[in-house]
């Protein structure tokens, strides 16, 4: 081997030794522990410790101009992309967006979104709140396209649901509990095998029969619901259970939800702030034009609950307590003056047109 080849041989081998170490340095800077954002970041001349997510390239976030400005669902759907433009010189035009995703963007809770469509009846009662706790809303598209009449179903094999909203809606559980061929609110219905349930629901107080396209939203402060309903479950093959429900009562907005006992009933604060003078039971025929089957009236008596002091026995003997105290009309002879109706059988009917009036006369 000459002078020149061994040179080469040594410097080939300091090359590799340089190599090797250099790999050597590249492994041991890979294997250092990644302490991301936990020792801080240095920003000027101090450390900021704030923790940081993932970055965002906001050149990316900037939307490209398509003729118009895109919306969210061509993302989605039509998969066009920012950094493409506009040419129609081979492809056809097609429209961005169609008939029937028309109208607003509707989001759940947490910002995502739900569905793109038209918003026609809303019913809310959010409370406590002092003005318009409960609000109604019926736009102009319930009048116009759906002819204020929206039903909607589903079915999954022996489970079946469906909703209806409407204003002269057939609603019936019972013909002793609720019979009403002119309902207007909301009725839902479920069925299976063995069970069937119906719900309604209705603002009876100011339920929005005129529709006003200006002014589509109709508010209360007070307002009396109606809600009833009725549960069937086939226990055996032969033997069927039922249960009804209905219930009407008053709400105020400043109360807290699910305050007091809905079922005792309550006077709104517009009824407590004047005096009740009279209170006027009406009955009537459900049916007036089938000539039969009208209310009948067998006897007519109220109950009073107040609150009476009374002697209880206590440790150190007797003492006046407040209790509360139901006392009936008859017993103290305060009757209602009863007006309409027609003697039959012995008794007070109220048949077709006609009605009976119990009127109780609270204050002079």
């Amino acid at each position: 081997m000459t002078d020149r080849e061994s040179n080469i041989v040594r410097w080939i081998a300091r090359r590799r030794a340089l190599l090797f170490v250099a790999l050597l340095m590249v492994t041991a800077a890979g294997a250092q522990t990644d302490y991301g954002y936990r020792l801080g970041q240095r920003q000027g001349g101090e450390v900021n410790f704030t923790t940081t997510g993932p970055g965002v390239l906001m050149d990316a976030l900037d939307p490209t101009v398509k003729r118009w400005y895109l919306p969210q669902e061509l993302f989605g759907e039509y998969r066009h992309s920012q950094w493409s433009y506009t040419n129609y010189a081979r492809d056809p035009y097609l429209r961005y967006i169609e008939p029937n995703q028309e109208g607003s963007h509707f989001y759940d809770t947490y910002g995502k979104l739900v569905t793109r469509g038209w918003l026609v009846y809303d019913w809310r009662q959010p409370q406590a709140r002092t003005v318009e706790s409960s609000q109604l809303t019926k736009e102009r598209r319930y009048a116009s396209w759906f002819n204020r009449l929206i039903v909607s179903s589903d079915q999954s094999g022996d489970y079946g649901y469906s909703i209806m909203v409407g204003d002269e809606v057939f609603a019936s559980l019972t013909p002793m509990t609720f019979r009403k061929a002119g309902f207007n609110g909301v009725v839902t219905s479920f069925s299976s095998s063995r069970l069937r349930a119906t719900g309604l629901f209705s603002r009876i107080s100011l339920p929005i029969v005129e529709i006003d396209p200006d002014i589509p939203t109709a508010s209360q402060d007070n307002f009396t619901n109606l809600m009833g309903g009725r549960v069937e479950a086939d226990v055996t093959d032969f033997a069927t259970l039922g249960l009804t429900l209905v219930n009407a009562h008053n709400g105020a907005g400043n109360r807290e939800s699910f305050q007091g006992n809905p079922l005792k009933g309550q006077l709104t604060s517009g009824q407590l702030g004047r005096r009740l003078n009279q209170l006027v039971v009406r009955l009537s025929d459900d049916s007036p034009e089938d000539g039969r089957g009208g209310a009948v009236l067998f006897g007519a008596d109220i109950a009073i609950t107040t609150s009476l002091l009374r002697e209880v026995p206590v440790a150190e003997g007797m003492r006046m307590v407040a209790k509360d105290t139901t006392i009936s009309g008859s017993s103290i002879g305060f009757l209602p003056v009863i007006e309409g109706g027609a003697e039959g059988a012995g008794f007070l009917r109220a048949d077709g047109g006609q009605s009976i009036l119990l009127k109780y006369t609270l204050a002079a």
